[in-house]
């Protein structure tokens, strides 16, 4: 492939004036496709004022913006790979920087393809430039001036291009996304569009125009982003065309919430959920500094164990978290390599740091050169989930010859020894010294503030309804709290299993018969009761002791005792406490007995005889007279006038259960006729001193 660029600006310029129009005009590319030589010659016209409306950065395209990042973790691994991978941008701003302000005259910068270019001091007038060899500006084509400076060199023409796009530039670790390279190798020669993952293993796309799409899954490695790659090379292999480089920055899920508040519980439950730490959370502050923690330089061999109380990481009531990285402060600028460095993390329910080291988890291993003050980070490569207990941090390094000039680190004296440390230059130390003199740390949590969401009874549930910490609930079953990043990434969940125990409700009280004689019956009951146990009693009264019963509901009692029984409900559903209905009665009365029996007689016709009758005993007694062992019609008072001739009773009756019904006795009433003389007398005459009888004879 033959395409051109510009290499040399007069030359450029020249052709642009005389209309080469198969050479490319500076001004009239887009900043970002811009090649390597072309960024060059816009430097230049930049510094000579032909083209003001470009800016210097569009001579270092993939320069990363320090505005754009969240984290100071992310930014520093931003530049510290634009610094290894595009090393000549670096060269070409601080040479068209130190061209502009310190007016050098005349500058060879080598490019990346191993090439030197000279430039002449800049002008105010291109017209005037000099080619550096002394020869005059000829009018050249594409190919002229291409074979005249280099015939084996490949060239670019217009409409070169590669852009790499994304289906996203922040994805969640395990979730899946696309990077698609998008090319067109101009209008020359064919070339090659590439791809790559680390900039440095190329894989062949195709020549001419087109797209190639790779799917990929985000990995769980350290670093805030993956990065993609693209060029374009020049038919004979050299790369012409730089692609801007693609970022899609790793999110992390956040871990579970901590979620507590499960058991057995009366009627509802409250569960509440700690979100996990986020964020980098700093543990000191001073700025005193020790030689001896965390890593000793003046000896072969050092050994440290800090311990950061629970309730310091905490992260203002939080739960737990997993710890991706740790800074550490040094407060001087001794220059020095520590070799065989190892962190290792573990937790304790000591509240001091021990004296014998531990040996936890292997987090960060290498070397690591300390030579200027601040905050240095260490990434972990196997992340650290801290969920409870004390965290200890132990660092150790061997093999390493001292050296007079080690580093010194910042500390915080704390009101207990939270700091062991120990060193020989012999070997390892296995035991330490007790301070308080705790070195000063910032722990990488990564995600930043995320949120808690209530998730009902679905453990994998993604539901963003009800962001909360706190739920009350009021039927059993398992519930659960889940996390979700900023970045929408969601995180394990934490459930709680809950056991509710209906209210306890000792019901409402019925019984049949409020009132029954001896040897009836009567049935008590509790309805609309939860937690039933027993039916309780007591005689005569209610503020006696209550026994129990019966656990029997409903419950039929029958006795001939005399007595009024109160009857109440007991129950306790579970956790609940016990609770008592209100008492219900019934009285127990004797049978109906006959206290006033009727009485008899003997009268004249018309004449009427009144019997009464009285009784107690029963309820609601009835009274009903009899004559001759016959009914007598409406004859239902206690009190009977009897006008004829009979044999009469009274029958009591009770309506009560039990109740018996009872006769008077039975007595007679006659009624005679009216008496009439059947013989009457008859007169004589006697002698003084004789007799005479009368007679008379009478019925009725």
């Amino acid at each position: 492939m033959k395409l051109f660029t510009t290499f040399i600006l007069s030359v450029a310029l020249f052709f642009i004036a005389y209309g080469q129009t198969d050479i490319v005009s500076i001004s009239g590319l887009a900043d970002e496709n811009l090649s390597f030589e072309e960024r060059i010659s816009l430097g230049k016209a930049y510094i000579d004022g032909t083209f003001p409306h470009c800016d210097l950065d569009f001579i270092a395209p993939n320069k990363p913006d320090m505005e754009s990042f969240a984290t100071k973790t992310e930014a520093e691994e931003a530049m510290t790979n634009w610094l290894n991978n595009y090393s000549y941008e670096k060269r070409l701003l601080e040479y068209y920087y130190d061209l502009k302000y310190n007016s050098t005259t005349s500058v060879e910068l080598e490019t990346s393809k191993n090439q030197t270019q000279s430039f002449n001091e800049p002008s105010s007038n291109f017209e005037n430039a000099t080619p550096l060899d002394g020869g005059e500006i000829k009018t050249l084509s594409s190919e002229e001036f291409v074979d005249g400076h280099n015939p084996n060199m490949s060239s670019t023409k217009a409409g070169t291009t590669m852009t790499i796009s994304g289906s996203s530039t922040s994805v969640c670790v395990g979730s899946s996304y696309s990077v698609t390279w998008t090319y067109n190798d101009g209008d020359g020669y064919a070339g090659t569009a590439q791809w790559s993952e680390n900039g440095s293993t190329w894989y062949n796309i195709g020549s001419g125009s087109g797209t190639y799409t790779r799917n990929y899954t985000m990995d769980n490695a350290t670093g805030s982003y993956r990065t993609f790659y693209g060029r374009i090379l020049g038919n004979t292999g050299v790369t012409w065309y730089t692609a801007t480089n693609r970022y899609v920055y790793r999110r992390y899920a956040p871990p579970a919430p901590i979620v507590s508040g499960g058991g057995t519980y009366c009627a509802s439950a409250t569960i509440t959920a700690k979100a996990p730490c986020s964020g980098e959370q700093t543990y000191g502050t001073g700025t005193t500094t020790t030689r001896y923690s965390p890593l000793y330089g003046y000896y072969n061999y050092s050994r440290s164990v800090s311990l950061i109380k629970s309730d310091e990481i905490s992260c203002a009531g939080g739960g737990g978290g997993t710890i991706y990285g740790l800074y550490v402060y040094v407060g001087t600028s001794n220059s020095h390599t520590f070799t065989g460095i190892q962190i290792r993390l573990s937790t304790t329910t000591a509240t001091t740091a021990p004296t014998t080291f531990p040996t936890g988890t292997l987090v960060w291993s290498g070397n690591y050169t300390f030579s200027s003050t601040g905050w240095r980070y260490f990434a972990f490569t196997t992340p650290y989930t801290w969920s409870s207990g004390n965290l200890l941090i132990e660092w150790r390094h061997g093999s390493t010859s001292w050296s007079s000039n080690y580093p010194y680190f910042n500390y915080t004296d704390q009101s207990s020894n939270l700091q062991t440390y120990g060193y020989s230059d012999a070997s390892m130390p296995t035991t330490g010294t007790n301070t308080t003199q705790r070195p000063n740390y910032l722990l990488n949590f990564q995600v930043t503030s995320p949120t808690t969401y209530w998730q009902n009874t679905s453990a994998s549930g993604t539901s963003t309804a009800t962001p909360s910490t706190s739920q009350s609930v009021s039927s059993s079953g398992t519930y659960y709290f889940r996390s979700r990043s900023n970045y929408g990434c969601w995180g394990g969940s934490d459930g709680e299993t809950v056991t509710v125990d209906p209210q306890t409700n000792a019901g409402t009280m019925s019984v049949t018969n409020t009132s029954f004689c001896a040897g009836g019956s009567t049935q008590f009951s509790a309805s609309g009761t939860v937690g039933f146990q027993a039916l309780e009693h007591q005689w005569n009264g209610t503020s006696g002791t209550w026994n129990d019963w019966s656990d029997t509901n409903p419950y039929t009692w029958s006795t001939s005792t005399i007595g009024t029984l109160y009857v109440r409900s007991r129950a306790k559903s579970g956790v609940c406490a016990t609770a008592y209905s209100s008492p219900v009665s019934a009285t127990v009365v004797p049978d109906p007995s006959i206290t006033t029996q009727p009485v008899g007689a003997t009268i004249c016709s018309g004449a009427t005889h009144t019997m009464n009758v009285s009784a107690t005993g029963g309820i609601s007694l009835s009274y009903q007279w009899y004559k001759n062992g016959s009914v007598i019609s409406g004859a239902t008072g206690t009190s009977y006038a009897a006008t004829t001739t009979g044999n009469y009773y009274c029958r009591v009756s009770s309506t009560g259960s039990g109740c018996d019904a009872i006769n008077s006795n039975t007595v007679t009433v006659t009624v005679n006729a009216d008496p009439s003389v059947t013989t009457q007398p008859v007169a004589g005459t006697i002698c003084p001193g004789g007799t005479h009888t009368l007679s008379i004879g009478a019925t009725g």
